[in-house]
């Protein structure tokens, strides 16, 4: 008798480790099935984060050059780099525009980032904020060279979480 109930005892520990393993098994399948199907309806409703938007910056119907700065952006990681006055004036390019000229930002990516910044470097250690109306700003009416940068953010579908970011440089020359 005791032999039967050891050998029971094993066909039954033996059915059940089989049994835990194809639901397991089957547990694997649909978590991989999920993400799978995750994936599809992402890359379907989600852009990719493949290249790093850029504003769309434009004056007198002239798009303004602008140089990339600090980013965090999908799959291409996080890049730091020093901006301000300094950075400004040594590497951004300038545009020509008139005084009081509307300049237009603008992005065609889509989702469009949940706040966009503008500021005017103005030396070293001043800058001051520039009021988007409507997408826009003014150029400045005194003649001059005038530096700035533009600051984009995404945040999640929930607002919750930060998405990405751009930052970009660029001067323009008022006359």
């Amino acid at each position: 008798m005791r032999n039967i109930g050891y050998r029971t005892g094993i066909t039954r520990g033996i059915a059940i480790l089989a049994i835990a393993s194809f639901t397991l098994a089957g547990c694997s399948e649909a978590s991989q099935l999920k993400a799978f199907a995750s994936k599809q309806v992402h890359s379907v409703m989600d852009p990719p984060k493949d290249e790093i938007p850029q504003p769309l910056v434009v004056a007198n119907g002239k798009r303004l050059a602008t140089l990339q700065s600090t980013y965090c952006w999908g799959n291409l990681g996080c890049a730091d780099y020093i901006g301000g006055y300094g950075t400004a004036r040594k590497y951004a390019p300038s545009t020509i525009v008139k005084a009081g000229a509307v300049i237009d930002v603008s992005f065609a990516y889509k989702p469009a980032p949940a706040q966009v910044e503008v500021t005017q470097y103005r030396n070293d250690r001043e800058s001051a904020s520039i009021q988007l109306t409507n997408g826009h700003y003014l150029a400045p009416q005194k003649p001059g060279l005038y530096y700035y940068g533009i600051s984009a953010y995404w945040k999640s579908a929930d607002g919750k979480y930060a998405d990405g970011d751009t930052s970009v440089i660029y001067a323009i020359q008022v006359i």
